[in-house]
């Protein structure tokens, strides 16, 4: 059967064909300008995409380079290890020499020991006076026997012989390392206040044969006691030797004991100086300025007549400083001589050979009655006064050995000679003013004094 044409019934309308063809027309434009969006997105993506690839490019050259610079290190690693390798093998080499050199050295040293004490012996051998071998000092001026090289020795000798007791023992050690020992209670309070009491009547009354010694204008001036000089920055020089309430502190047993153990012959005090205020004066050595035949045998000894405040110019010391090299002055003496230009060098030498040394920097802040005794090159001073009103009662005495004679002895001035002080031993002190009778106690002290160096 042949199949039928299709024919439009006169009256139908033709829009709904139109209608799709627009639709189909619209589906198709969206999809052409959906294409030109993923073309364009296409474009971006080929520009990314050579950007990547141009971005890859250049790291594959820095890892490149890298791969280069690292190539370059380890080659100069491999050089620092062979230097080092090399290196080592030199440090090595030069123990081993520097070892062969400490050695010698130790051996030179040996050698340099053995000729020192052969030169210090044969120095003591030529020493005047001297028909036997006796150890050397510290010092080139001597000292007392604990200043000897074999102190040690002949303490440990005086112990086992019975001569020194376990405390003894202690305080002679003390005093070979430290320069000080401190007697706790050497005088008694009530000692004190009778001395302090008699120095108050003194100054009120203006005593004639009592002198003060004070610095005006910055130079040292010695007069006669005045009333108003209770107040004032004074020393009361020699009481020892003119206030009889001053000879318990002077001579009380406990430090007379100390100094027999330290001299071996009896005491000779012979000089003293009574403080009412502190002093402020800069740390120093005794054998700078107190000159005895014997340069080194003679000890300082500051007793405290009150409890000891601080701020009130305490008495202060280097700890260990009497080991200090000396100071000689003029390349000959131990003393200075007066009025010398190095003073202020001198002062600066002190602290600075103590710093040097790492000594310790010590204040005394003692009890009524407490004594300290120190070494004659001892760096002590005066601290700083801070209760300006404050007082720091205290009396300070010298001694030598009763066979060593004070500077007085031998420059023509008048002195009292020695004067026995019962068995404890003896006072002397300069005369000033016009002339006096001369207290000398006749010539037994000195008989007795020669008959204990014949023993």
């Amino acid at each position: 059967m042949a199949p039928q044409k299709a024919t439009q019934s006169p009256g139908t309308s033709p829009d709904p064909l139109r209608a799709e063809l627009e639709l189909r027309a619209a589906r198709i434009r969206e999809l052409e300008q959906h294409a030109a969006n993923l073309e364009k997105t296409r474009a971006h993506h080929e520009g990314h995409i050579s950007n990547l690839e141009q971005h890859a490019a250049n790291l594959q050259e820095l890892r490149a380079q890298q791969e280069r610079r690292i190539g370059e290190l380890q080659l100069h690693a491999s050089n620092l290890e062979r230097e080092w390798a090399r290196s080592r093998e030199r440090v090595d080499s030069l123990e081993l020499h520097a070892g062969n050199l400490a050695l010698e050295l130790e051996k030179r040293g040996r050698r340099v020991d053995e000729l020192t004490r052969h030169a210090a012996n044969l120095e003591e051998l030529l020493q005047v006076g001297h028909d036997r071998l006796v150890p050397g000092y510290r010092s080139r001026f001597g000292g007392l026997w604990i200043d000897r090289n074999d102190a040690l020795e002949r303490i440990e000798a005086k112990r086992a012989a019975g001569e020194l007791g376990a405390e003894e023992v202690e305080l002679l050690l003390r005093w070979r390392e430290e320069g000080v020992v401190v007697l706790p209670g050497a005088l008694r309070p009530a000692d004190a206040r009778r001395l302090a009491e008699a120095v108050d009547a003194s100054f009120r009354s203006g005593r004639q044969d009592l002198f003060a010694e004070s610095f005006e204008q910055g130079r040292k001036r010695v007069r006669r006691v005045e009333p108003g000089d209770r107040g004032q920055d004074v020393k009361l020089l020699d009481l020892h030797a003119l206030l009889d309430e001053a000879r318990p502190a002077a001579f009380a047993p406990a430090i007379v004991r100390f100094l027999g153990l330290l001299f071996e012959r009896p005491p000779l005090a012979f000089q003293s100086l009574f403080f009412r205020y502190g002093t402020e004066q800069p740390m120093h050595q005794d054998t700078a300025y107190v000159v005895v035949s014997s340069p080194l045998e003679f000890v300082g000894c500051w007793v405290a007549l009150e409890d000891i405040q601080p701020g009130t110019g305490e008495l202060e010391y280097y700890v260990g400083s009497h080991r200090l090299d000396d100071y000689v002055w003029d390349g000959r003496y131990k003393s200075m001589p007066a009025d010398h230009p190095d003073h202020p060098r001198y002062l600066a030498w002190l602290h600075a050979q103590a710093e040097q040394a790492g000594l310790e920097r010590r204040r005394f802040l003692p009890r009524c009655g407490d004594a300290l005794v120190w070494s004659a090159d001892i760096a002590h001073g005066g601290s700083l006064r801070t209760r300006r009103e404050a007082t720091r009662l205290s009396l300070v005495t010298h001694y030598c050995p009763a066979d060593v004679e004070p500077h007085y002895f031998q420059s023509g001035q008048r002195h009292s000679g020695r004067v026995a002080v019962g068995s404890a031993g003896f006072r002397s002190h300069p005369q000033r003013g016009p002339a006096s009778r001369l207290a000398a106690a006749g010539t037994a002290p000195l008989r007795r004094l020669a008959r204990w160096l014949q023993s």
